[in-house]
């Protein structure tokens, strides 16, 4: 009975359904809910040919409008437009990108601003809400201009276009149902709608956005950040789960660490301890002195050098391990001449901030870490963050772009385990030579004689390239979005432009623990990748005709399949199955309409 009411509603909703196609394949449209802080009236200036409904027009302005529930829709020119308590869509019939576009002062971004595609506008609690309809490249267009500056390297906005992208589409993906898929501030991505005047961000966009960063053959949800202080994390890492297990790389970032002269290393040379800075080594010569309790004349070598980063953890716990997390404290093995003549070797625990201090670094940063890059070299770091520090960083990207680094490899260092696709489904790869996690191993002291907490850890493995937990359970605090905003710790953007080289990055929610750095990596080769042809996606889910397309014909051919007047093929019926619930049946013929409409809840 139930399958006979549905096949009978789908049939009648055939038949009075507007012929609006809205094809919602992967990437094919974006839907962001702009922050307009619930202004009606709103004026909007037209570009170019709109219609609502059957009336059309050019140029004039539009102003949108609700009352006790009731929107209206008038023009300057051909008066009221429309009015009623359903959402209403004022839709773009220019083909070519500057033929069209609507601009109206946005009250919460405060500043006046320009949109392609399509406006929604539907009532929510008495509030006006506006949503930009818009294709996936003019989306990343406003993404780009609003995350980095037009005046970014070319290789940072190309690598910020799929880094966008890819959050898009998972975001779209997971709100499918929902009247938007994003929002324009920092709660999702800021967006900026369509500056014309950015022609760097335009060209870079239109180069590169056809292509998909994907893991296990699904979309990356690739977040990103200002600056990550030298340590890359991952979803895992940072919220506890997370999507996408193996396709971040967690670790050292070298190029973060160039990118603001605020940010301060030490580079430790085991054989010549004597090239350290002078209060760096007189710092390590004091602690050699104290731990042996005799004076010391010089250090000769530096054995071991590694981070704690819960005293009474030394080897970690699951979610910090020692080597991921920022280190208040650090252990140093050193082989030193006393001043007997002695040699001998002495082992000490110190304070990273005290390092500062003492040593005469002023370093002020709050993700200090020690970090192994080869045999016997190593790395002190205070750098700088801003932000979850998941994913891309902007800062760090910027310096591999003015390196000589294509966006190809920069996405390939921070998301080290996905896979650069191209629309012909081909591996797009990266041959450079990449930073990585050191693996070697020399011993690690096995004993920490001023370490009054706890023992120092002994000789504990390090980790691989990607050692991203595939079994971690989904975080209670996932940032997955809602309907409703959660609480940013960025505040909304401003009418001033953010700076080049760290621009602001996705506010992904932030919590409240803070994750830590890769213990111990080292510039080594990674494999170069060779582009193997990769399948391309399987048919779109309700394309049941395989036009490449959803539309109402594809809802038509199922329910004529359903009684029995056209023969389905195994890959048609896998298409038509948009519930999966296993069978092909007019529930999913009603499902699909409901696809192909914007005056449902999915606008």
């Amino acid at each position: 009975m139930k399958k006979r009411i549905a096949l009978l509603l789908a049939v009648l909703l055939l038949a009075a359904w507007p012929a609006l196609p809205l094809a919602r394949a992967e990437g094919s449209e974006v839907r962001v809910l702009l922050h307009t802080e619930g202004q009606s009236p709103i004026e909007i200036t037209v570009k170019g040919t709109y219609s609502v409904g059957d009336t059309s027009f050019t140029g004039g302005k539009v102003t949108a409008s609700i009352k006790n529930g009731t929107i209206t829709l008038s023009h300057s020119e051909k008066g009221t437009l429309a009015a009623g308590k359903n959402p209403m869509r004022l839709v773009r019939a220019e083909a070519e990108r500057d033929a069209a576009d609507l601009t109206f002062f946005n009250k919460g971004h405060k500043k006046t601003m320009t949109y392609l595609g399509d406006f929604v506008f539907y009532g929510e609690e008495g509030v006006l809400k506006v949503v930009n309809c818009v294709g996936m490249r003019e989306y990343l267009y406003g993404v780009v201009s609003g995350e980095v500056t037009a005046s970014s390297p070319e290789e940072l906005l190309k690598a910020e276009a799929i880094a966008a992208k890819g959050f898009a589409l998972a975001e779209a993906a997971a709100r499918k149902n929902k009247p938007f898929d994003v929002y324009d501030t920092t709660t999702s991505q800021l967006y900026y709608g369509y500056k014309p005047q950015d022609a760097n961000v335009l060209a870079a966009v239109d180069a590169v956005w056809e292509n998909t960063l994907r893991y296990n053959g699904g979309v990356v949800k690739t977040y990103y950040c200002t600056a990550n202080g030298g340590q890359v994390l991952t979803p895992q890492i940072h919220w506890g789960g997370g999507e996408n297990a193996g396709a971040y790389y967690y670790g050292y970032d070298p190029f973060d660490l160039q990118g603001k002269n605020t940010n301060v290393t030490v580079s430790v040379d085991g054989a010549s301890p004597k090239s350290l800075p002078k209060g760096v080594y007189e710092y390590f010569l004091s602690l050699a002195a104290s731990s042996l309790s005799e004076s010391v004349k010089q250090i000769d070598a530096i054995t071991a050098l590694f981070g704690i980063h819960d005293p009474e953890q030394p080897e970690g716990t699951a979610r910090y391990p020692k080597d991921l997390a920022p280190h208040g404290r650090s252990t140093i093995g050193m082989t030193v001449t006393t001043e007997k003549g002695e040699t001998k070797a002495a082992e000490a625990s110190f304070s990273l901030a005290e390092l500062s201090t003492k040593g005469g670094l002023n370093a002020s940063g709050g993700v200090c870490f020690t970090v192994r890059t080869g045999p016997q070299e190593w790395v002190i770091a205070y750098g700088v963050s801003s932000g979850h520090r998941v994913g891309l960083s902007h800062r760090g990207a910027a310096v591999m772009a003015k390196s000589g680094y294509s966006y190809v490899d920069i996405l390939k260092f921070y998301y080290r385990g996905a896979e650069l696709i191209a629309p012909d489904g081909s591996v797009i790869p990266s041959t450079a030579e990449l930073p990585s996690v050191y693996t070697g191993g020399d011993p690690e002291p096995t004993n920490t004689p001023e370490a009054t907490e706890s023992p120092a850890p002994t000789d504990t493995p390090e980790p691989t390239d990607t050692p991203e937990p595939t079994d971690t359970p989904e975080p209670s605090d996932t940032p997955e979005l809602t309907d409703t905003p959660e609480p940013s710790d960025t505040p909304e953007p401003t009418d001033t432009p953010e700076p080049s080289d760290t621009p602001e990055p996705t506010d992904t929610p932030e919590p409240t623990d803070t994750p830590e750095p890769s213990d111990t990596p080292e510039p080594t080769p990674i494999p170069t990748l060779t582009p193997e042809p990769t399948p391309v996606p399987e048919g779109l889910l309700g394309d049941v005709d395989g036009d490449g397309s959803v539309t109402k014909a594809d809802a038509l051919l199922l329910i004529r399949a359903c009684v029995g007047l056209e023969t389905l093929n195994e890959e048609q019926r896998r298409r038509a199955d948009v519930n999966g619930d296993g069978e092909v049946d007019p529930l999913d013929a009603a499902a699909i309409l409901r696809m192909v409409t914007p005056y449902t809840a999915a606008i």
